[in-house]
């Protein structure tokens, strides 16, 4: 049996135009859809084989490169959605680092999260028309409930895909929810009793599930992208129904062709792992509501009102 010219594990065929082994294609294969940036030092001496080969990724790329694995065929073509949701979320990470130079990662209350929120919310809002032109298209009302629902769903979204751990909620200005110490985000201890359960239930139904998908960054803006053009959405127009269901369709094609590269023939079971998120976001925003509600009939206000008027609640 031949080796991988990468690390001498046994090969399981030509991958890339080179013999090697299934892993190192695969690691080859992220390296190019996710356009990694090594930043670790290295002389480029590093030994690999196959008990070692994970510990020195910048070594890992540059033999495969040397052995002749070719990027400019195997690279997959960004479609027009996926240009458009990269350059949108390169936006986002940009503004972020505008806002929040000085990044954190410290223990946040819910009043800091409010103030986060609101300041990101708003940026959102701002370069919704680079991944999304067609909204101009749309009137304004209609507009109006496709971007609330879109900016709340992925403030809950974006927040899950970045924390790598369930226990530590990473926000976008870099600091995090302690959720092993539920109690110290509240200063309330009603709150903190009266709020849990829903916490809890959007763990089990968005955090966790995203989090054991293990979406890469593309995975991700198309999920976005998903969410936004939701046709289901109450109170939208025959019109805004059409141009939903059209977006989407090109959505799914873009996301087959990209899932076919990376995943080959478990393409189809990837792309419904994606598509099985959607109903855990859905519930998730509407426990997010029920929740508002529930803390202006008790008084116990917990969200900025930013978040009451993405959901239209006037209580």
């Amino acid at each position: 049996m031949k080796k991988c010219e990468i690390c001498s594990e046994p090969s399981d065929g030509r991958h890339f135009g080179v013999v090697s082994c299934r892993a190192c294609a695969q690691f080859f294969r992220r390296c190019l859809t996710s356009d990694t940036n090594f930043v670790k030092p290295c002389d480029i001496q590093c030994e690999l084989n196959i008990k070692c080969r994970r510990l020195c990724s910048m070594c890992r790329f540059q033999k495969c490169k040397a052995v002749g694995m070719c990027e400019k065929h195997e690279k997959p073509k960004k479609g027009k959605m996926l240009k458009r949701l990269s350059n949108f979320y390169r936006r986002l990470e940009n503004r972020k680092l505008e806002e929040w130079p000085i990044r954190e990662e410290v223990r946040i209350n819910y009043i800091l999260m409010n103030a986060t929120m609101k300041q990101y919310s708003i940026i959102i809002s701002k370069e919704l028309e680079i991944a999304f032109p067609e909204i101009k298209q749309i009137t304004e009302d209609q507009l109006k409930i496709i971007r609330d629902n879109f900016i709340l769903s992925f403030l809950l979204v974006e927040i899950s895909f970045k924390s790598k751990i369930a226990t530590r909620l990473l926000l976008p200005n870099g600091a995090y929810i302690d959720y092993q110490n539920f109690d110290l985000f509240y200063d309330n201890l009603i709150a903190s009793k009266l709020y849990k359960p829903y916490w809890d239930f959007r763990m089990n139904n968005l955090v966790n599930p995203i989090i054991e998908a293990k979406l890469n960054e593309s995975e991700f803006q198309f999920l976005s992208a998903l969410i936004f053009w939701d046709a289901s959405l109450p109170n939208l127009s025959s019109e805004t129904v059409k141009l939903c269901q059209k977006n989407r369709q090109e959505i799914f094609k873009e996301l087959s062709d990209y899932t076919t590269f990376m995943h080959q023939d478990k393409s189809s079971i990837r792309v419904a792992k994606i598509v099985l998120l959607l109903n855990g976001i859905s519930v998730s925003v509407e426990t997010f509501n029920h929740q508002l509600i529930i803390s202006k009939l008790h008084g116990v206000e917990i969200y900025h009102e930013t978040m009451h008027t993405l959901n239209g609640l006037e209580l």
